[in-house]
């Protein structure tokens, strides 16, 4: 083996220099750091905020919320690929479908599709995670569209479990968004 010339082995030291100088990845989030999240979102965002907030503080996680009542995912669109261009979040959790799917038309659901894809793939190109939480005490036929709309491009899902859910019949009650925040952080840790 031919031994290294003065002027390579300089060559190697500076590579060397530069690898270790070099900045670590900078959106993975280090074992001691805390963790960024977002949660965007329709009504159901709205009142998953506090104790998802509240659970996922336990774990080393910041939440910011952005959640509007009554909107679909094509408000929502543009809206994430700006607040992932102003601050990097490690995971987006996203509450969407139940405006955009209750009625059985192919058109808003399509559109849904659509715009859910979208949104994942501005996660995607901005380094973090994507998670729908699919809200499945709706009704069946409810639920199936907005699955199938996820389905349509491989989308990460968490299902939610029965929970106690107010008279009318969509919004959890407290309790149940308490229940609710509990699943979805279970399930995010075993993602």
């Amino acid at each position: 083996m031919a031994s290294l010339t003065r002027t390579e082995w300089w060559l190697l030291a500076a590579v060397i220099v530069l690898i270790a100088l070099a900045p670590k990845q900078a959106n993975a989030a280090q074992p001691d750091q805390e963790q960024q999240a977002l949660l965007v979102g329709d009504s159901l965002a709205v009142g998953l905020d506090s104790p998802l907030v509240t659970l996922l503080r336990a774990e080393n996680v910041e939440v910011a919320t952005h959640a509007q009542e009554g909107t679909v995912a094509s408000y929502w669109t543009a809206r994430v690929g700006q607040l992932l261009r102003q601050k990097h979040y490690d995971v987006l959790f996203v509450s969407l479908g139940t405006n955009d799917c209750r009625v059985a038309n192919s058109i808003a659901c399509a559109d849904f599709a659509m715009q859910a894809r979208k949104i994942n793939d501005w996660g995607r190109a901005y380094g973090t995670q994507v998670v729908f939480l699919v809200p499945s005490w709706l009704p069946e036929s409810w639920v199936r569209r907005v699955r199938d709309a996820l389905l349509s491009f491989d989308a990460t899902k968490i299902e939610c479990i029965p929970i106690e859910v107010s008279s009318d019949g969509i919004h959890p009650t407290r309790g149940g968004y308490a229940q609710w925040a509990e699943e979805v952080v279970d399930q995010w840790r075993n993602l």
